[in-house]
């Protein structure tokens, strides 16, 4: 036993030997070349180096054709299987952790029929690091747990996956007299077609300032991903805290078909302009 330390240990510093005088940075960025497409989206960082949780980008982003950040992390890790590369099996299944909004992503990514299946956890990040998600002209904080699974390869991606926000506000509108809704939990269930649609097949909002429940879908259009186009029918009651100018907006709405104290929201456009639809 004592021998086989003394093995391992003379070879795990020769490993982190060779580690240091490998030129990773250089590595990384030649094959990153070599695998980038014309017209797709380029993969770039500003340092690349091995470290213990594997091969580390850091301040590493996401670029359209035309040069504009789509998404961005001061942290990539990357590390493939030894026992998927020792096999031949290309180092599947591959484990990456990404920084988004000061927490960490688990992505395992591993082949499937037609491609590569990924798995990804992201728990308990606060939406407040990132400012917020834009929706509309409005912006939704919180704290978020999501878990999902998306396949892609030969066919376009395809996948389902599941939202739950917590403590969730949405504010639209100066900061002193603007809408603020507060949502207790949010939860959302979502399937990814190859088609390009994401549905919303399920979703439950419990108050204090809104009940409410219904589906919907997004028709992606990735360049540019605001004009994707919009379809959320919801069935929604304000909540015991609701505020007077979200009691009247709502009574704004029709109600839905056998439900005259319930109020139906149905939002058509874009991303980028949702509008109300009042029938």
């Amino acid at each position: 036993m004592r021998r086989l330390l003394i093995v391992l240990g003379v070879a795990a510093v020769f490993v982190v030997a060779v580690a240091a005088t490998l030129p990773v940075d250089t590595l990384v960025r030649r094959v990153l070349a070599a695998a980038h497409q014309p017209g797709q989206p380029e993969l770039v960082f500003e340092r690349a180096a091995l470290r213990p949780s594997g091969l580390v980008l850091e301040n590493a982003a996401l670029r359209d054709p035309q040069g504009k950040q789509l998404a961005a992390t001061p942290w990539l890790a990357l590390r493939p299987s030894l026992l998927g590369l020792v096999r031949g099996a290309r180092g599947f299944p591959w484990t990456f952790r990404v920084t988004v909004c000061g927490t960490v992503v688990d992505v395992t990514a591993d082949t499937a029929p037609g491609g590569i299946a990924a798995d990804l956890r992201w728990e308990d990040a606060d939406l407040g690091v990132c400012r917020g998600v834009p929706v509309g002209t409005g912006s939704l904080l919180g704290r978020v747990d999501t878990s999902a699974r998306v396949t892609f390869g030969d066919a376009p991606p395809s996948g389902e996956g599941r939202i739950v926000l917590r403590d969730a506000i949405f504010k639209a509108g100066p900061p002193a007299s603007g809408l603020i809704v507060r949502a207790a939990t949010a939860d959302v269930h979502w399937t990814l077609s190859p088609d390009g649609r994401l549905e919303f097949t399920e979703i439950a909002l419990q108050g204090p300032d809104a009940e409410g429940s219904g589906r919907g879908e997004v028709r992606l259009n990735l360049h540019p991903l605001p004009k994707s186009e919009v379809d959320l029918d919801l069935d929604l009651t304000p909540g015991t805290g609701a505020p007077p100018i979200l009691r009247a907006l709502l009574d704004l709405l029709p109600p839905p078909a056998g439900k005259p104290s319930h109020r139906r929201l149905v939002v058509t456009g874009t991303l980028e302009k949702p509008e109300v639809v009042r029938e």
